[in-house]
């Protein structure tokens, strides 16, 4: 490898088989591409050694890459990527990549036109599948993912979210608690003893997933840290684009942040198609500083304890078209912020915190809080869905003093409460050919 990035413009072919290393280093030459033959066991796969830090780096320069090849550990990692691209690299590509067993998935640093595809991250120990975060100036300008997998798989059917971990409570064999900064499901039926799980089990790959931890007459399997998310777009990171993707798991899908909060560093200008968020432990979408979101033909659903989407008010810009929002623990979307357009969104099934019954409507289909601003929701659907019943409150709800909406042909039958609530006024706050 290291002869390779020396020649520059190489394209080191590796073999089926397994290859046994330690952290490589950086590829810093022009065009320096390893390619691997398939992505799995009984393909390419380099099994990295070290514990610490990231194990494959892309830098400095252009079109490098990794191809067709199986990134896992022998170890418990304890930080690092499996790849980061950084150092300003250009059109630095990952394609037909699997990652498993590592603390974070793929790490996009200073750089241009990264492109992600066709790769899967599965079994995460850290806090992100990809991220794009940069700094003053050296930001991530433009990174393109499709046809991402990312999960951290349940071992058992999913019980209950019971919420933090306490002792000398029963639970069932696959409920879930959050210990320790992680999620834990338990393996078996019994009572929690007086010792929370806090620590990853395990030593060796794998074995941090399938290790019990004892508590009481129960036992856990470690999950995934309770920060985990799919897709993060956070400081100084500029067009960033996710299609074609599934980010199942974890505590988020996707979320944009500010975490620098510097003048200039808020992220702007995310684009998804065909992007889905499933089973998140909390929001499915989660968009707290920056602007501009535009997504088409989602999917949003099953949020065990959070919404399907939320716009904290820091954040403006969003749009969204064609996406289905469905089964969420509370609100299908929550939206706090300003300058929103929602057309042919489809919200049913949410408010799921209700349980069975038989009071229904603690949360909303559509929701604006008092503090969101300039809304045009056209063409929606909230309540109704194939199997006929709905739960949430209300289909579309403005809370009184949110302003500068308007809401217009939108089908709103079928929930608990009703239909539409808002404080129509006819000027700044509009309300027309809604059916409820």
């Amino acid at each position: 490898i290291a002869r390779a990035d020396e020649l520059g413009g190489a394209r080191l072919i590796a073999p089926r088989g397994l290859f046994q290393c330690n952290a490589w280093n950086a590829i810093a030459s022009n065009a320096t591409v390893v390619q691997g033959v398939e992505r799995f066991s009984g393909g390419t796969e380099f099994r990295f050694n070290n514990t610490s830090g990231d194990c494959i780096t892309l830098a400095e320069k252009g079109h490098q890459g990794i191809r067709d090849c199986y990134l896992t550990t022998n170890v418990k990692r304890t930080s690092g990527a499996a790849v980061k691209v950084a150092s300003n690299a250009f059109a630095a590509r990952i394609e037909r990549v699997r990652a498993d067993y590592h603390w974070n998935g793929f790490d996009v640093a200073a750089s241009a036109q990264t492109r992600i595809l066709d790769c899967v991250q599965r079994y995460q120990l850290g806090t992100f599948g990809t991220r794009a975060l940069g700094a003053a100036g050296a930001g991530v300008y433009g990174l393109t993912l499709r046809d991402i997998t990312t999960d951290n798989p349940y071992v058992h059917p999913l019980g209950a979210y019971l919420g933090d971990w306490q002792a000398t409570t029963s639970v069932s064999i696959g409920d879930l608690v959050k210990s320790g900064g992680r999620i834990w499901q338990a393996n078996k039926t019994g009572a929690t003893g007086s010792t929370a799980p806090t620590a990853i089990p395990g030593t060796t790959r794998g074995t941090m997933f399938t290790t019990p931890v004892v508590d009481g007459s129960t036992e856990w399997l470690f999950v995934c840290s309770a920060s985990l998310l799919a897709l993060l777009q956070d400081s100084y990171a500029y067009s960033v684009s996710a299609s074609d993707s599934e980010f199942i798991g974890g505590a988020y899908g996707f979320l944009k942040r500010d975490s620098a909060a510097a003048a200039s560093s808020e992220p702007k200008w995310f684009n998804a198609f065909n992007m889905e968020t499933d089973h998140t432990l909390f929001d499915g979408v989660r968009l707290e500083a920056g602007k501009n979101f535009y997504a088409d033909e989602g999917w949003w659903g099953s949020s065990l304890a959070g919404n399907g989407f939320v716009q904290k008010s820091p954040h403006s810009g969003v749009s969204v078209d064609g996406t289905r929002i469905f089964g969420n623990w509370y609100h299908g979307m929550l939206i706090e912020g300003s300058g929103v357009r929602l057309a042919g969104v489809e919200s049913a099934v949410n408010s799921m915190a209700d349980g069975a019954g038989p009071t229904f409507g603690s949360y909303h289909g559509i929701a604006f809080a008092s503090s969101a601003r300039r809304a045009r929701v056209t063409g929606c659907q909230s309540g109704w869905d194939p199997d006929g019943y709905g739960r949430q409150g209300y289909g579309l709800f403005f809370a009184a003093t949110s302003d500068y909406w308007i809401a217009t042909g939108n089908m709103l039958l079928n929930n608990d409460t009703g239909g539409f609530s808002g404080d129509v006024n006819g000027t700044t706050r509009i309300a027309a050919d809604n059916m409820t």
